[in-house]
Order: structure tokens, then C-alpha cells, then sequence
């Protein structure tokens, strides 16, 4: 059941940013030299990923790549790499997720703290590492 307060984002608009999130966490496997590979394996596999998630899981990766890069049309090299820098720093994970977790909450049918929205995307990202 959905909180009346709730302003829902239609999956439309949540696959472009949940799918260039996926895209930067998959390419730091990826000697960027070679960027045209990248680019074609990178982007197909993200596409197919994100068609099988959840509204949540897509709200979740959008509202991450959005915190990084709000135009949407791809990230740039410096979003790119802050947005890795922050996945794998712990304090500063946690400060983007509190930040985060205020955003998913008025917009999810299910309220998270801030811990549990951590492991919610902890546990996705690695979900989508074990599927690459």
C-alpha cells in the first residue's frame, strides 16, 4: 500500500539514470583505453539489467546517479568517478544515503532508515556485480 503522500516517479523516467548508474558501476571493470567496447558492453548489459528490476531498485540507482549528474544524459568523467569514489568510501556513503534516503522515502511505498536503505543499495549493487 502506497502512502497517500507518496509523489510517484513513472518507470519511464526512473530507466535512463537507474540504467547510467548501472553502466558506472559495471565500467570500473573496464580499462577505459579502449571505449568503444566499453561503451557497446557496458550499455547493453545495463539496459537488460535494469528491465528486470523493481520500481524501488529503479528509484534507488535514479536517485543515486541524480545526486551525481541531474542532466541525464550521461555522466561525465567527474561524476563518474566521484560516484565510485563515494560507493566504495564508507563515511561517504553513508552521508549520500542519508541524504537519499529522505528522497526515496517520499516517493516508495516502503519507508527505510538510513541503514536499511544502505544495505537496500549495498545489496543491489552487489546483486548487479554478480550478474556481470
Amino acid at each position: 500500500m502506497h502512502d497517500g503522500n507518496a509523489i510517484f516517479l513513472h518507470r519511464s523516467i526512473l530507466h535512463d539514470p537507474a540504467r547510467l548508474t548501472v553502466k558506472t558501476f559495471v565500467g570500473r571493470y573496464f580499462d577505459y583505453h579502449d571505449a568503444d567496447p566499453f561503451e557497446w558492453f557496458s550499455g547493453r548489459f545495463a539496459s537488460s539489467i535494469v528491465l528486470g528490476l523493481s520500481d524501488d531498485d529503479l528509484l534507488m540507482l535514479s536517485l543515486v546517479y541524480w545526486h551525481f549528474d541531474a542532466s541525464a544524459q550521461g555522466p561525465s568523467s567527474a561524476a563518474r568517478q566521484r560516484l565510485l569514489e563515494t560507493l566504495f568510501d564508507y563515511s561517504e556513503l553513508y552521508d549520500m544515503c542519508a541524504i537519499l534516503c529522505d528522497l526515496y522515502n517520499a516517493r516508495a511505498a516502503e519507508q527505510m532508515t538510513v541503514i536499511f536503505f544502505m544495505a537496500e543499495l549495498c545489496g543491489l549493487l552487489s546483486y548487479i556485480a554478480l550478474l556481470f
